[in-house]
């Protein structure tokens, strides 16, 4: 059974699971169902470091869970108080075989054969689950392939002692990939990027070793923490339960002269562990010295005490052990990862923050998790077009009564202004009778701003020597050729604003030269120049002589009749309306 495509995807079977599974995507759980102790981890990805929000140990003998399916009761139980997010599972130890194999290169049945070499004849005799993840080149190793191998049989035995069916599974991992996520996890700066990582369980105990912060080499071997506490239970004549709890209260201190087949067990599994990794040397091809050298983290269920870690850091001697760093976590003080490496690190794979790792979820699970995910998205496509036309039918709606109360308040602000039609009409046309009352006045004013203006910018131009105003007037008088008599307040108001916009605007100006004052017509040049350019006036020329009027008494003339100019101003512009014509209305929109 070839492994497929593996999605990061947890997809319980009820509808719209897709959309639990967007708001959840940054926790995960692990179940990790051991042959003694059982774990159940609700982690949080922060960033690139894990954030644990729950971690339940369960002692299977003490609760008496003695059977796959009083456990699978009671963790179902467990996890129904728990967020319903991704889960991850992990395999027991010596229930998988890892190893590292060469690809043929652009071979497609390489996984295939990979997992054949691996498997052995049970591959042909035994329904398998496998999967193979590339790995970067290391000496000896140009292509190399990290392939696992499990029974189907087990894989499923192991789903049902946690309590999860198939379909309901993201991921199942091995204990060997697990440690090797945990140890990409929670490494720091300047922790060494080669070491050797034992995860010492119950009845056997897994080793794996890492070289440049990858898995290199996996192996089992039958011996974990039950031959310690069944030897110290022989020295000390004692029952199981009592030498775990001295083994665990003394730790270290159990183990001397008093205790010799306690001595001897430590020794057997310290020779033990030594023997797999002097094997995996010598089919290497490799000295042994540097990978017993290298440095050691040791974990499992019992080892969450420090007593019990420094036991087995005894075995040791000069090598160096590093302890397990500590995972924040949410209930309170950090948890050591000693006695939870393998739950941390199926968490790890979970929330991505390790390499991808080998998936042995049974084919049919991943049948049937990709069917579960087809159905979701359906849904989710199924939830999306319902909402999109319910926006859209929203929208019509809310657009349509925009629409009629725009209408509704246009209609009420047209019949407001036909309602103040009639008192508008009547109000403009009193606008504009004022407007023609004040418009004879307004244009007596410009004309009187004119005048002083204009006497202002003559008086300026006295500066020229050689001539002097002898007549200084408008051009109405002037042209008409005589002077007003009498005061204005004599002349009836209707007779002076009587046809005032037909009557000429501008001054008339003569002036007299001086005798003898040399170039006479330059000086007249020159002033009619310099007035041109002054923007009250928007015209200065010269007055014929036929145009002239004796207006000016002749004695003010030094000789004969100098020179006249007229000063033209700019025409009053109004805005007078056209007259009514009597008997028409204004119809249209107020017409009663």
């Amino acid at each position: 059974m070839p492994a497929d495509d593996q999605s990061r995807a947890f997809l319980p079977m009820r509808p719209y699971a897709a959309l639990t599974r967007m708001f959840s995507s940054r926790q995960h759980i692990a179940v990790q169902a051991g042959s003694r102790f059982a774990r159940i981890m609700l982690a949080r990805r922060e960033g690139r470091s894990l954030r644990i929000e729950r971690l339940l140990v369960i002692d299977l003998q003490a609760n008496g869970l003695l059977t796959p399916g009083e456990l699978a009761t009671h963790l179902r139980g467990v996890l129904a108080t728990l967020p319903t997010v991704p889960v991850t599972v992990t395999l027991q130890p010596g229930r998988t075989h890892s190893q590292v194999l060469e690809l043929k290169p652009g071979d497609p049945l390489a996984a295939e054969w990979l997992a054949q070499a691996v498997g052995g004849r049970q591959f042909d005799q035994i329904l398998s689950v496998y999967d193979a993840r590339p790995l970067r080149p290391f000496p000896g190793h140009p292509h190399p392939q990290w392939v696992t191998i499990a029974r189907d049989a087990d894989v499923t035995i192991q789903l049902m002692r946690c309590g999860l069916d198939p379909e309901r599974t993201a991921h199942v991992v091995s204990a060997d990939a697990a440690l090797v996520a945990a140890y990409n996890a929670t490494s720091r700066a300047g922790d060494p990027t080669s070491a050797v990582l034992v995860e010492i369980g119950s009845d056997a105990s897994t080793l794996v070793v890492i070289e440049e912060g990858q898995g290199v080499f996996a192996a089992n071997f039958d011996l974990g923490t039950a031959s310690l506490i069944a030897a110290l239970a022989v020295d000390l004549d004692c029952s199981l339960p009592e030498a775990e709890r001295i083994l665990v209260r003394e730790g270290a201190a159990a183990s001397g002269p008093a205790t010799p087949r306690l001595v001897t067990a430590l020794a057997r599994w310290r020779n033990a562990f030594e023997n797999v990794l002097k094997e995996h040397a010598r089919e290497t091809g490799r000295s042994p010295e540097p990978l017993l050298a290298h440095p050691r983290r040791f974990s499992g269920a019992l080892l969450a005490n420090a007593g019990i870690r420094a036991l087995f850091a005894s075995t040791a001697d000069l090598v160096p052990v590093q302890d397990w760093p500590d995972v924040p976590s949410s209930e309170g003080e950090p948890v050591n990862a000693s006695g939870c490496a393998i739950a941390c690190g199926a968490t790890a794979i979970g929330l991505d923050l390790a390499p991808t790792s080998v998936d042995l979820l049974p084919a049919t699970s991943r049948t049937a998790r990709s069917a579960a995910r087809r159905i979701g998205w359906l849904h989710v496509a199924g939830l999306a077009i319902a909402a999109t036309g319910l926006l859209f039918a929203a929208n019509t709606l809310w657009q349509r009564s925009v629409s009629i109360e725009a209408k509704e308040t246009r209609l009420e602000l047209l019949q407001r202004a036909r309602d103040a039609g009639p008192q508008l009409t009547d109000t403009l046309a009193a606008r504009d009778q004022a407007y023609r009352e004040a418009v004879p006045l307004l244009y007596f004013q410009k004309r009187t701003r004119d005048f002083v203006a204009a006497t202002r910018l003559l008086r300026e131009q006295r500066k020229h020597p050689g001539f002097w105003f002898a007549l200084v007037a408008d051009s109405e008088t002037y042209h008409a050729n005589s002077l007003p008599r009498g005061t204005p307040a004599a002349t009836p108001e209707t007779q002076l604003l009587r046809n005032c916009l037909a009557r000429p605007t501008g001054l008339v100006v003569e002036l007299s030269l001086a005798p003898g004052g040399g170039d006479q017509l330059g000086k007249i040049s020159t002033l009619v120049t310099e007035l041109r350019a002054s923007p009250l006036f928007s015209g200065v020329d010269i007055l014929p002589a036929r145009a002239r009027q004796s207006l000016a008494d002749r004695s003010v003339f030094s000789s004969g009749d100098g020179f006249a100019l007229s000063l033209e101003t700019p025409t009053f512009e109004h805005f007078l309306p056209p007259p009514a014509t009597p008997g028409t209305t204004s119809g249209g929109l107020f017409a009663q």
